[in-house]
């Protein structure tokens, strides 16, 4: 996705390539994120899993054009939501961190 985003910006293409007016809903969401990992509470869990899947559902439907999700995204089913981000499933995403766990 990273490498996708450099690569129009370097060519001058993001904004034809990508819809922008979703950004206000991402940016809100990142802020959210972030004080669910500074407040770093356990019960928190399932709220930080249900917004990185509320993440990748505005890039996915909002932000990338259709032609471009299967390429950036090759694990993501189309109309499979529930297994597009399995966080939760394989424990990939431990709240609290590791390293911070009391």
């Amino acid at each position: 996705m990273f490498d996708e985003v450099e690569t129009h910006i370097e060519a001058g293409t993001l904004i034809k390539e990508f819809k922008m007016s979703a950004l206000p809903s991402l940016y809100e969401q990142f802020v959210q994120l972030i004080k669910f990992l500074l407040d770093n509470k356990h019960e928190d869990r399932d709220q930080v899993v249900i917004l990185f899947q509320d993440m990748l559902e505005v890039v996915t439907r909002d932000i990338v054009m259709e032609d471009h999700i299967l390429n950036l995204f090759p694990h993501v089913k189309l109309g499979l939501e529930a297994q597009a981000f399995p966080i939760r499933t394989l424990g990939l995403i431990p709240v609290p961190p590791y390293c911070c766990a009391q």
